[in-house]
Formats: structure tokens, sequence, C-alpha cells
């Protein structure tokens, strides 16, 4: 039956046949741009590679290639899906809409030129790009980009912080918003739902460690360490938040050696080195 899981990871195992394998990804590594964007093109790109050549050289070719056709192949698997496998690709798929979304809003409050960015990070090569580059576009700040954006499924969310938020704010916001969701979309007790669900609190409390220590780097208070955190991680779990907050990294330590999940003596180790 189209849509369902069997169907959907039936299409996606045959589509990953097509990837090149470990060997042959290990040849790439020490090819020059040129190389590299002649073998890229042999294994299976060529169209992207030769949409993008008018505009792009060497390595940034290359990658508008790649992240060309990763874009057309994610929406094509989530055109396949309905249900709750749809729910569950898109915990992964609507990441990218957030990273373009911050991408925008550096733009602006950065007064990076249209032009500049229709031709790197948001190729208008690209009709996915298009939405993104008419906010850049029509944006006056910060403010007028997030309205522009208000029909966005996080839309909501950025509007409703103060008209004076930073870059900062709006991007901590939309952070918040997409793990919340994608929390909730993997509530099921199911393998699958599991197994993404502890792939997401490991991200969230890598953002969380690495969160704490930049602010006790930069001296920042408890107030704003507080707003900082991400609820839905295992190693630092909400009920800790209000001690990591007011102690900062040393409270965070004391947490993290408590669990039985975190080896804390490598880590000691990496932040000596660091």
């Amino acid at each position: 039956m189209i849509g369902n899981t069997a169907y959907v990871a039936s299409r996606a195992k045959s589509r990953r046949k097509k990837l090149a394998d470990l060997a042959r990804m290990r040849q790439l590594i020490h090819q020059s741009p040129d190389q590299l964007t002649v073998a890229v093109s042999n294994i299976g790109y060529a169209e992207e590679i030769n949409l993008y050549a008018s505009k792009f050289s060497g390595g940034d070719l290359v990658e508008a290639a790649l992240t060309h056709n990763l874009e057309v192949e994610l929406s094509d698997i989530v055109s396949m899906c309905n249900g709750k496998i749809k729910s569950m690709v898109e915990v992964y798929t609507s990441r990218f809409e957030y990273q373009n979304a911050k991408v925008v809003l550096r733009a602006v409050m950065n007064d990076v030129e249209l032009e500049k960015v229709s031709h790197s990070i948001l190729p208008e090569l690209n009709d996915i790009n298009t939405p993104w580059l008419k906010i850049i576009e029509n944006a006056d700040d910060l403010r007028s980009a997030v309205i522009q954006m208000r029909r966005k499924s996080f839309g909501q969310s950025l509007i409703s912080l103060p008209e004076d938020s930073r870059l900062s704010d709006y991007e901590d916001a939309l952070d918040r918003h997409y793990f919340s969701n994608a929390i909730k979309q993997l509530s099921s007790p199911k393998p699958a739902s599991r197994y993404l669900r502890n792939y997401l609190s490991l991200e969230i409390d890598h953002r969380n460690i690495l969160n704490i220590l930049e602010s006790d780097s930069m001296g920042i208070g408890s107030e704003e360490i507080s707003n900082l955190l991400l609820p839905g991680g295992r190693l630092l779990p909400p009920s800790s938040f209000s001690s990591i907050a007011a102690g900062g990294k040393d409270s965070m330590m004391d947490v993290l050696r408590a669990s039985s999940r975190f080896d804390m003596s490598e880590f000691e180790q990496l932040l000596q080195e660091s």
C-alpha cells in the first residue's frame, strides 16, 4: 500500500543502494575540487552539476548540487508517506525549513545583499529557495522578516516574542519549537519512534552542554542560561535546569557525573585539552 511504512522503507532502501559506498567516499576525499566535480557528476549527480555549473565551481558547485539533490529526494520521500510514517519522516525533513529561516534572519540582520545569498547558501536556481529569498528582498528588519514567516509552522512562536528581540532570541525560539514538536511526534512506544526520539534527546543534550559551556566562558547570567536550555534531553533532564542555571558549568558537571550514560572522564580530559 502506497504510503505505509513497509512501502516507504522499501523505496528508501532502493534509493540508498544508489549512493556511493564507503570505499568510493574514501577515494573522493583525496581528489582535487575539479576531480571531485567530475566524479560526483559520474556517480549520479550530472543533472544537478550541470544546473549549477554556470554559477559555481569547485567545492561550492559540488555542495550546491548535492544540496539540491537532497532537497528533491526528501520532498519525493515525504510525498510517498501518509499518516504516522509521514509525521516521523517530517521530524527529519522539517529541520531544513528551520535552518532556512535562520539563514534568512541572519541575512536580514547583517544586511547581506540578496544577490549574495541567492548565489551562495540559498541558490535561486532551486525553486524551494524562492519564498525565502522573497522574504529577504521584502524585509526591512528582523521583525518584518518574522511577520512574513507568520504562516510557517513556527510562525506564532516567533511573532510572540517582543518586537525588540535579538537574532539569538529568534534562533532560540526556532530551536525550541522544532525540538518540542519533534518530541511530541515521537511519543509512540514503538521501536522506530523510540530510536529517533533517543537520537533527538542526544542532540538536545549536546546543544544544552555547548550552551552552558559558552555561557560560562561569556559570563552569562542564570536567567539567560535558563532560557537557553531545551527540554527533552536524557543527560540533562528539566528537573536539573534550575540548579544548572544557578550554578552554571559546575552544576552541569555534577549532573553529568551522576549519569551512567556519560563518559565523564573522557569529557573532562577533552575540556582540559580545549
